[in-house]
């Protein structure tokens, strides 16, 4: 799958996520996350800022 041009790629974008959320970033750090409900989580913020999956 190709990239767009200029366009940050998913990954990056929910590494920008879980910067800008210390106790999400703590709670990974200790193992204690519910990846499913973070995942359902960053999704409805990526739609927000109109990224497409």
């Amino acid at each position: 799958m190709k990239m767009e041009e200029g366009k940050p790629s998913i990954a990056k974008l929910v590494k920008e996520l879980v910067e800008t959320k210390p106790a999400v970033k703590e709670c990974m750090s200790l193992g204690i996350v519910n990846y499913s409900a973070l995942a359902r989580l960053f999704t409805d913020e990526l739609e927000r800022r109109d990224i497409e999956q």
